[in-house]
């Protein structure tokens, strides 16, 4: 499903769910400014993939506030007040010139602010899935001893976050963690990051509609620059929330609501065979990653994969730290 279409869906379908369920969770509180509000004022909002038809389970849907699930809207009223600055030319594309530079500093900066703490939550989701295979075997858990080794994803520092992630925010995921607290851990992780990889996504796409000759305008290239260099450290982060998902589902447990899926049995072992009986997600597929001579998971090789994300995520966000100074300053000193 496109995002357009996604998005859509907050407002023109019947959710086929009882939307006090999200807001009781979320304790009527819009889950990315935090202000308070009621069955009026609060919206719900999807996360990841939901179904276009039939019931929706609520760890598909987050509560927003209105004005936040605007913002989340193609369709939404202008962001912030940098956005209705913003004229349109003969294309429809909003010109560069037409906004004051504070205005656009201002939008910059909490899009940067905002990607810092995406940084820094998907640094510790991606360690803290590293560790379920492990976790899921101990006294508490239905996993399996040999499915993986249990090493943590490295955590890489971001320059954007107030704080380094060390992936210590997710608690301890020992053996004696008990199977419903690490499942409200992943799936409130999950649906916590998708939502702000969601609201960064759309202030890109406005900085990306600010277009302008740079004879014009020093700050064009420099603006381009950075929405190049954070929609490519964006791509990253996406990529370490699929990578995380693919080790719920390595272990027969849904990407989405990390219930277990139903499995048959296999030449090679057992599979997830259908859609996931609690929220009717299809199961991610794993079989890129299986060892060359079983159905077994590699998890060395996917924990691998996580951790150079990981670092390249790190050098991305280093690179972005230069890209938004510069523009920063030639902002500052118009």
């Amino acid at each position: 499903m496109s995002a357009r279409c996604l998005r859509s869906l907050v407002t023109s379908r019947e959710w086929d769910i009882d939307r006090r369920v999200v807001f009781d969770r979320d304790e009527y509180t819009c889950q990315h400014c935090e202000s308070a509000g009621d069955e009026e004022t609060l919206r719900l909002y999807p996360v990841g993939t939901v179904p276009t038809g039939g019931p929706v389970h609520e760890s598909s849907l987050v509560t927003v506030c209105s004005t936040c699930a605007a913002v989340l809207r193609d369709d939404a009223r202008p962001a912030s007040a940098a956005d209705s600055a913003a004229s349109n030319d003969a294309d429809g594309s909003a010109t560069l010139a037409a906004i004051a530079p504070d205005e656009l500093f201002a939008l910059v900066h909490e899009t940067t602010r905002k990607q810092g703490t995406a940084v820094s939550d998907a640094a510790a989701f991606a360690s803290f899935a590293t560790t379920l295979p492990s976790a899921l075997a101990g006294p508490d858990g239905d996993g399996d001893e040999s499915t993986g080794s249990g090493d943590r994803a490295e955590s890489p520092e971001s320059p954007q976050s107030t704080a380094p992630a060390t992936g210590d925010e997710t608690g301890d995921t020992g053996s004696e963690a008990s199977v419903d607290e690490l499942s409200r851990e992943f799936v409130t992780a999950r649906r916590t990051l998708l939502l702000a990889l969601s609201v960064v996504d759309r202030r890109l796409a406005r900085l990306d509609q600010f277009e302008s000759d740079a004879t014009e305008s020093a700050a064009a290239p420099l603006l381009l620059d950075f929405v190049d260099t954070a929609t490519k450290l964006q791509s990253e982060l996406h990529d370490l929330v699929s990578l995380a998902e693919l080790v719920a589902a390595s272990i027969g447990r849904c990407h989405n609501c990390f219930e277990p899926l139903a499995v048959a049995a296999t030449p090679d072992g057992p599979a997830p065979s259908r859609p996931c009986p609690t929220c009717a997600q299809s199961p991610r597929d794993t079989e890129a990653w299986h060892h060359a001579d079983s159905n077994a998971v590699d998890f060395e090789r996917l924990f691998s994969a996580t951790n150079e994300t990981l670092r390249d995520a790190a050098a991305t966000t280093e690179t972005l730290t230069e890209r938004t100074t510069a523009l920063a300053t030639e902002l500052v000193e118009k």
